[in-house]
């Protein structure tokens, strides 16, 4: 497991630890405290095969190429996936989540039953499903978008797993770091293998230590995507 993983998952095993010491309810503070022992037992059994779903594998057989982006926080959210693919000269946008949109204040009722309605469990089954959607661009922007991605070599990119997470060490050996970031994951698909980027907090990092190519063009890529899904 790369270094970004461990930050990642010790990340959300901070998180229990400071909800279960907040919290005074009894049957809550042990249902954190099991959550938090899962958490430790799967921290040495993730790899990366756990990032591919049935749907980057449904791309990978029904498209030519496939760029499938997914932000990772140490929030407790549903997935999202933001998806760009080409099957001949034919270029289309996807996205696979849940419509309910967050940050809203309401009343606690109504809010459960949209959850409830808009985040059923089965979102946590990443595949094609009634959470799997097409998005509806002109033909002449989704391929002007097609060409600013791949202006940007994606192949080519290098990620932490190979430059390494963070900023180098300053004077007295001090770093300077970020531990409630997020992970961008880049995935990409051909008929022959799915390759993993994997980055963590890199726009805060670039500006941190700027000059590294690779998340250079993990936010340039991140900022098309952005522009695509925007609600």
């Amino acid at each position: 497991m790369d270094e970004a993983n461990i930050r990642n998952k010790w990340q959300k095993i901070t998180i229990f630890v400071i909800r279960l010491k907040r919290q005074r309810n009894i049957k809550m503070r042990y249902f954190l405290y099991t959550l938090f022992i899962c958490l430790l037992l799967g921290h040495n059994v993730k790899s990366q095969s756990k990032d591919i779903t049935p749907l980057h594998t449904f791309m990978q057989v029904n498209t030519d190429t496939a760029f499938v982006l997914q932000h990772e926080s140490g929030r407790l959210e549903p997935p999202q996936y933001w998806v760009l693919s080409k099957k001949g000269d034919t270029v289309n946008a996807y996205k696979y989540g849940s419509s309910y949109i967050r940050n809203v204040l309401q009343p606690q009722a109504i809010r459960r039953k949209l959850l409830k309605t808009h985040e059923p469990q089965d979102i946590y089954d990443v595949g094609i499903n009634r959470f799997f959607n097409v998005v509806a661009i002109e033909k002449n922007e989704v391929n002007r978008i097609w060409k600013t991605v791949m202006a940007e070599q994606p192949w080519n990119i290098t990620d932490d797993s190979t430059d390494g997470y963070g900023c180098p060490p300053v004077s007295k050996g001090e770093k300077t770091d970020v531990f409630d970031a997020g992970t961008i994951k880049l995935f990409l698909i051909t008929p022959k293998e799915i390759k993993t980027l994997k980055f963590y907090a890199p726009v805060f990092y670039e500006k941190e230590c700027p000059g590294r190519k690779g998340r250079q063009a993990i936010h340039k890529i991140d900022q098309v995507f952005k522009d695509i899904f925007k609600d």
